[in-house]
């Protein structure tokens, strides 16, 4: 498979795929809608799930976390985990 990346703006997709810059792209199916990519394409690929339902992590550096005080660290902790947590950063269990 012969792939090349086209660095490009999500607005010119329509515009690239209808002048044949570019053969596919990978966006949610939200977007493709919007888009009326079905215009200019074939086919329509989709993910059981969608494309954003997967995991990931977070890693902060402890140094950076001793360093971040007040709100700035409780707005941090809030979101790395729901309960507030973050091992190994003041010692609470994971």
């Amino acid at each position: 498979m012969e792939v090349a990346p086209v660095a490009a703006p999500a607005t010119k997709l329509y515009e690239m795929m209808q002048q044949g810059v570019v053969d596919g792209a990978l966006l949610p199916v939200g977007q493709q809608k919007a888009q009326r990519l079905s215009e200019v394409t074939q086919y329509l690929t989709t993910i059981p799930g969608g494309m954003y339902m997967g995991s990931f992590s977070v890693f902060i550096n402890p140094d950076f976390m001793s360093l971040t005080q007040g709100m700035d660290q409780a707005w941090i902790r809030q979101r790395i985990r729901p309960q507030g947590r973050c091992p190994r950063c003041d010692g609470s269990p994971a």
